[in-house]
C-alpha cells in the first residue's frame, strides 16, 4: 500500500510551464493578503468586545459578540485555505474568548431557529 499526501499539498517539483508558476504565485499572493485583512478585522472586533464588555446592554454586548464570531469564523476559514492548520493554538494565542469560539460560524437566522 502506497501513501499519498493530500493533493492540495502536493506541488511539482519542477515548474516547467512559466505561466503557471506566476498565476500560482498571484494566487498565494491573494490568499495571504486576504488573510491579512481579516485578522486586522478580527483584532478590530475583539478589541470592540473587550471595550465594550461590561458596559453595553444586552443586545448591544450581543451584537458585538456576534460580530466578533463571524470575524473569527472568516479567519479560519482563510486560515485553511492557506493550509495552516493548529486552529486551538491559534485560538489560544489570539487570546479569543470562549464566548466568542462557541458561536464561531453560527448565524443569527440558526440562532433564532433554535
Amino acid at each position: 500500500m502506497t501513501v499519498r499526501p493530500p493533493k492540495a499539498l502536493w506541488r511539482p517539483t519542477v515548474m516547467t510551464d512559466p505561466l503557471t508558476a506566476s498565476l500560482d504565485h498571484e494566487v498565494r499572493a491573494e490568499k495571504a493578503g486576504t488573510l491579512g485583512r481579516l485578522l486586522e478585522r478580527l483584532d478590530t472586533r475583539l478589541e470592540n468586545l473587550r471595550t465594550v464588555a461590561d458596559n453595553a446592554d444586552p443586545e448591544e454586548h450581543d451584537r458585538i459578540l456576534q460580530d466578533a464570531a463571524d470575524a473569527l469564523w472568516h479567519v479560519v476559514i482563510q486560515r485553511e485555505l492557506c493550509g495552516f492548520g493548529q486552529t486551538q493554538r491559534f485560538l489560544r494565542d489570539r487570546n479569543v474568548p470562549a464566548a466568542v469560539q462557541s458561536r464561531m460560524g453560527i448565524s443569527k437566522a440558526s440562532r433564532n431557529s433554535a
